[in-house]
């Protein structure tokens, strides 16, 4: 019996005349080809194969994957919360309408304390569609064009994303047009 050290675990490797014609071993399919990637392996790399570099290389390998998949999930739900959000569920459309007031009654407080947009926030009331689109658009590309993005540059980004929609809310004025009523 020859052992193999494989992923961490350690399996006991039948001798090559106690291996099937498949180089499968009898009892643990999962550890089938170790014997022949032993033997492959001191062929390539001769007796000095260091077993601490291939431990560090199998290490980096395994944490850019779960960096990966880490920032796959944090997108899926960043692209499932706005699916939820742009929908026509009852949940969805009074947190719009929540946002919404609470946008309006940021923009009431600053026109009432004298806080004009001009022709500025007309623009923008005029452009808000392209505006929207442009501020995804923006960002998406600089996620796409991040070199290693990680969970924090996701986060981030959404944030920013949040940020400049509100701003385009706020600066482009009311949907309807109507101007807030004159408190006298």
């Amino acid at each position: 019996m020859t052992p193999c050290d494989f992923g961490g675990k350690r399996a006991i490797l039948l001798r090559d005349q106690e291996v099937d014609d498949f180089g499968q071993y009898r009892g643990i399919g999962e550890f089938a080809s170790c014997a022949r990637r032993r033997r492959t392996r001191a062929a390539v790399f001769g007796d000095d194969f260091d077993r601490g570099a291939a431990a560090a290389l199998y290490d980096t390998l395994i944490r850019f994957i779960r960096q990966g998949l880490r920032v796959i999930l944090v997108v899926g739900l960043v692209i499932a919360a706005a699916a939820f959000f742009i929908g026509p569920s009852a949940a969805a459309v009074r947190s719009r309408r929540t946002v919404t007031s609470g946008i309006d009654w940021v923009r009431t407080r600053g026109e009432h304390a004298g806080v004009r947009t001009g022709p500025v926030g007309e623009w923008t009331g005029a452009h808000k569609t392209i505006l929207r689109v442009g501020a995804v658009a923006l960002v998406a590309l600089i996620f796409v064009f991040w070199g290693q993005p990680t969970v924090a540059v996701v986060i981030w980004l959404v944030v920013l994303l949040l940020v400049l929609l509100g701003l385009i809310e706020l600066i482009g004025g009311r949907s309807g047009g109507t101007a807030p009523a004159a408190n006298p």
